[in-house]
């Protein structure tokens, strides 16, 4: 080895596992056509997020202003979903000298998912906080504790919040403006 020699690039990656199908819609979305409008899933959101990070390296400043955004989306969904899980995880405790086993999948999906920017990964964080809200929530209603309806609402809410992360980054086009142009 010469004093020139440089390790290459450091790969990683991560591997989840999907236990529901609500939350396996929403690693590749839906196609606009017929059915209605363009849903993005995570893998969207993933490849979205690599053009506005590499924008921002760019010194895009609107790249920037971005990926607030998509945190401010984050965050928000994050704080929903936890909110949600813990009322649903209270009611599958509650009952004295009952013990509920979540359902998990015998067969659930493992996904290996390789992002260039933490974003991405929180994207999917958020997919694998949402997959084990919908494993309470399918478990809860199973066992009596919730009604048809109250769990499809649940569901419904977690999702939308999820969506809605992953839609953030949809309108973003790198400009070539850089953050010197800006301020001058």
């Amino acid at each position: 080895m010469t004093t020139t020699d440089e390790p290459e690039a450091l790969r990683s990656h991560w591997l989840v596992e999907i236990h529901t199908r609500q939350a396996a819609r929403l690693v590749k979305g839906r196609a606009g056509g017929e059915r209605g409008p363009a849903i993005p899933g995570l893998w969207r959101f993933g490849s979205r997020l690599t053009a506005i990070w590499n924008g921002a390296m760019r010194d895009d400043p609107w790249a920037d202003w971005w990926l607030l955004r998509v945190e401010q989306e984050l965050t928000g969904a994050r704080e929903e979903i936890d909110a949600l899980r813990g009322h649903v995880k209270q009611l599958l405790e509650r009952a004295p000298a009952v013990e509920i086993q979540v359902a998990a999948s015998l067969k659930p999906i493992r996904l290996d998912l390789m992002f260039t920017n933490p974003y991405g990964y929180q994207g999917g964080h958020l997919l694998v906080d949402y997959d084990d809200l919908a494993r309470h929530v399918l478990t809860a209603r199973h066992v009596g504790l919730l009604n048809q309806a109250t769990a499809q609402k649940i569901l419904h809410n977690g999702a939308r919040a999820l969506r809605r992360v992953y839609a953030a980054p949809s309108g973003y086009k790198y400009t070539g403006v850089t953050r010197e142009v800006v301020v001058v």
